[in-house]
């Protein structure tokens, strides 16, 4: 399996500029239609389909799904070995719609995340649609009892100190999602 992996991983550059050409998904209401794009290389015959959805992490980002080999190339849609970063684009209430109702409905075995080691859904799971359901319950807390701005920077996420880039990101996710939250 890791040669076919591999072989993925090789085969999204040459492939990227056709799949740059993928119609944008509007908003978050489950999967768009995919772009299939059957390809001829040197090393592997594949067929892939590729998606856009919008307002998750970086705008326009691309998941490309291997259904025949159950892999899923997640861009920015999924994280494991560091803490994702939310931006004040990111809608982090809508990354979860669109974990639930298109990311991991696919059914992907093996996810090759944009940042990290090829890994499995459960793991990507839990460090990205868990993280962000974990940080709206926290700000979801301190909102309703409450709670300012300046407090979501100090809300304990130690569950996921062990991220890289913890340090960096932790107390502005928290911010982000306040601000997002606030007037939900």
């Amino acid at each position: 399996m890791l040669n076919l992996l591999i072989l993925a991983f090789r085969f999204w550059k040459p492939c990227a500029d056709i799949i740059a050409k993928t119609p944008k998904a509007r908003g978050c209401k489950g999967p768009p239609k995919p772009l299939a794009i059957p390809t001829r290389s040197r090393w592997v015959r594949l067929r892939l389909k590729s998606y856009i959805w919008a307002r998750r992490i970086v705008q326009g980002d691309i998941v490309v799904w291997l259904p025949k080999q159950n892999l899923v190339i997640a861009g920015d849609m999924a994280f494991h070995e560091r803490m994702l970063p939310i931006f004040p684009h990111t809608n982090a209430a809508d990354w979860i719609e669109t974990w639930d109702t298109a990311f991991e409905p696919l059914g992907a075995t093996h996810i090759i995340p944009g940042h990290g080691h090829p890994t499995v859904m459960p793991q990507v799971r839990r460090y990205t649609r868990d993280y962000l359901a974990f940080l709206r319950r926290k700000i979801g807390d301190l909102i309703e009892e409450g709670g300012e701005l300046e407090q979501a920077y100090y809300i304990d996420q130690s569950p996921y100190a062990h991220l890289d880039t913890f340090e960096e990101l932790a107390r502005r996710n928290a911010g982000f999602v306040y601000e997002q939250m606030e007037f939900e």
